[in-house]
């Protein structure tokens, strides 16, 4: 049987190191930092870490809000393709620094672009 997305990159500890790798990267980006002004930042990364989990086919303990209720606000202060650019790329580049495959990291790719839609509210 083979593995998921989630057991090919390593599961819950790649995930983790990743994430959290990815938000001190967001917090430091000007391209993107604004929108993470007064967020609950340990509270973004535990929704973030579920929701990959769930995306990637690991447990579904995802307890957030879905995407467009949850970025409707930055929609409205000016959130855009460049931005969620910039997202995809920073947390690319975490994956990577935990030593995720690129042929992994397409998949990872392939599966946020797949929400672009909803966190633009399109």
């Amino acid at each position: 049987m083979a593995e998921n997305l989630f057991e090919r990159i390593g599961g819950t500890d790649t995930i983790n190191a990743a994430v959290d790798a990815h938000y001190v990267a967001i917090l430091a980006d000007d391209r993107v930092k604004e929108y993470f002004d007064g967020v609950d930042m340990a509270k973004l990364a535990t929704n973030q870490k579920a929701f990959l989990a769930r995306e990637f086919g690991g447990p579904d303990n995802y307890a957030g809000q879905e995407m467009r209720p949850s970025h409707l606000q930055f929609v409205s202060r000016g959130l855009s393709d460049s931005h969620v650019d910039a997202f995809i790329e920073i947390i690319l580049g975490a994956f990577r620094a935990q030593g995720v495959d690129d042929s992994l990291l397409n998949e990872i790719k392939e599966i946020l672009e797949g929400h672009r839609k909803d966190v633009l509210e399109r």
